[in-house]
């Protein structure tokens, strides 16, 4: 599957860095991931990930892929909701107290 916008990347509502939304092959749901790529090295047991196809796999975000050509790296994108500080979702209102004028 492709990216789910086509027109770039978008802000979150929740601390206003840049976003994409990538749409999974597996379950076919949308999710949003930061807007910069990051190279992976797959492994068993690692952190979420997911390809600009959607596939989500599993690794450890590794430096530089240009320092090893031997190694196998993968582009991948992080989910923005684990380290997103208000979960992805908008501050809530603050409501006045009742009896306030």
């Amino acid at each position: 599957m492709a990216r789910r916008n086509d027109d770039g990347p978008r802000l979150c509502r929740g601390c206003g860095a840049e976003i994409l939304i990538i749409k999974t092959g597996t379950c076919y749901k949308n999710v949003t991931v930061d807007a910069e790529p990051v190279w992976v090295k797959l492994m068993t047991g690692g952190n979420p990930f997911f390809t600009a196809d959607g596939r989500g796999i599993y690794g450890h975000e590794a430096g530089d892929a240009d320092d090893d050509p031997d190694s196998n790296f993968i582009e991948a994108y992080i989910p923005h909701r684990g380290h997103c500080p208000n979960n992805g979702r908008a501050p809530r209102k603050r409501h006045r107290p009742s009896g306030y004028r």
